[in-house]
């Protein structure tokens, strides 16, 4: 995929009026797991019944090296935009988990196997 492409559309999603903060984040971190042909991909509005976070993105990967590119592109992206990460778990260990989490979203990356 173009890396020039991926840049346009994530900065795009952020900046889209439709989708107010930080649902703007969850919806561009959704878009690179699904452009990275992530399964059984969730957005979970969470601001009803949870005081830690917004939403949970979430997306299963057919193996870790899918998994761990996922979360590479999502941690490149958000820091493109000037968004930084308060934690990243799992993401140097080729473990079936990976959570990046920015705050106001958390995005969860299974290894499929593991998620089910």
């Amino acid at each position: 995929m173009n890396h020039d492409y991926v840049n346009k559309e994530v900065a795009a999603i952020i900046a889209d009026k439709n989708f107010e903060a930080p649902l703007n984040i969850a919806m561009a971190t959704a878009w690179i797991m699904g452009n990275f042909k992530g399964l059984n991909l969730k957005v979970l509005d969470l601001r009803t019944i949870s005081g830690i976070t917004d939403f949970f993105v979430i997306a299963s990967a057919s193996n870790p090296t899918q998994a761990s590119a996922m979360a590479e592109e999502i941690s490149s992206q958000m820091r493109l935009n000037n968004i930084d990460a308060l934690s990243r778990e799992g993401l140097k260990t080729n473990t079936d988990w990976i959570l990046l989490d920015y705050g106001d979203i958390i995005v969860h990356v299974f290894h499929e196997p593991s998620r089910t």
